[in-house]
């Protein structure tokens, strides 16, 4: 938990000093395994830093799930594709 709070801390503070911003969490899976659990993955990862950015203090309707046009993460390595992307829009 504290890492994430290390590693979100200048993404809460940016969102927090730029209040027209929301961001848009996308949870990836690796290439391995059962589609339909890597997609429930992909979510539960995406909801997990939802709540996270919440409980730091940004509004819940600051924050959208986007599901991406393609889950399977394209990094190096399995490890790394299970991810979660955030981007800010405003």
């Amino acid at each position: 938990a504290s890492e994430f709070k290390d590693k979100s801390a200048a993404l809460v503070e940016h969102m927090n000093t730029n209040t027209g911003l929301k961001a848009v969490i996308s949870g990836f899976n690796d290439p391995t395994g059962d589609p339909a659990t890597n997609a429930r993955l992909s979510k539960a990862r995406a909801e997990a830093v939802q709540k996270k950015l919440v409980d730091a203090g940004i509004a819940k309707d600051r924050t959208l799930l986007e599901k991406p046009a393609e889950t399977t993460g394209t990094a190096a390595t399995n490890a790394g594709s299970r991810r979660v992307d955030v981007m800010l829009r405003e």
